[in-house]
């Protein structure tokens, strides 16, 4: 049916004023509310409408709020997801699925993704996982870097040394203090000299002072 105004005169719908077509506009609080509830992957295509909607999904507030509302989610089925990594010697291959599959489908299709990091991949481990972030380690040569396989970025971090040449790295930990709202790294070393348990050192990296 076409448009009919009060006159009673009928239009065709291309001749229809501009003002009649106009969606409404939505309130700001509107429009973060919605935003906040999206995937992550969807979410940051959003980020190309506006340079205010940049703006808003890249601040800190915004991301600390989307992550509370997904870790805190009842289903969490429906949002984690489970990474694969295969460090060859000349590539790496990345696959992913979701939780929810694992658990309910009797067969579950792995989605192989791109791996940012072509070079220097042998030996390269992830040593642990938290709120989206994975931290991979090279640690027979001190290379130690953050991924966030959602964006497909990485940063390198700092190198880590041990107490003294006689010490070892025997294991990593990764996680979130909440209480200092900072993500810590825990390094623990021991003496393989003399393999003593009088001489193990640990050490813990603040995220924000590593890159800062």
């Amino acid at each position: 049916m076409e448009p009919e105004f009060s006159n009673g005169t009928q239009f065709p719908s291309n001749s229809v004023p501009d003002s009649i077509l106009t969606i409404p506009v939505l309130p700001a609080e509107l429009i973060t509310e919605i935003l906040l509830r999206l995937p992550v992957k969807p979410l940051l295509k959003f980020r190309s409408v506006s340079k205010s909607w940049l703006a808003l999904i890249s601040s800190t507030k915004f991301i600390k709020t989307h992550l509370n509302l997904f870790v805190n989610n009842k289903n969490k089925e429906d949002t984690h997801h489970v990474l694969f990594l295969d460090v060859g010697e000349e590539k790496c291959n990345y696959k992913e699925c979701p939780l929810k599959s694992l658990f309910h489908d009797s067969v579950t299709e792995a989605l192989e993704m791109d791996f940012p990091i072509e070079n220097d991949i042998h030996g390269l481990y992830a040593m642990g996982s938290c709120n989206g972030l994975v931290y991979l380690a090279r640690y027979c040569v001190g290379y130690y870097l953050l991924w966030i396989p959602t964006t497909r970025k990485y940063k390198d971090l700092p190198l880590f040394r041990p107490r003294s040449e006689k010490h070892k790295c025997a294991a990593y930990g990764f996680g979130y203090d909440e209480l200092h709202d900072d993500y810590k790294i825990v390094l623990i070393s021991y003496n393989h000299i003399i393999r003593s348990s009088d001489d193990v050192v640990v050490k813990v990296y603040s995220l924000k002072r590593l890159l800062d």
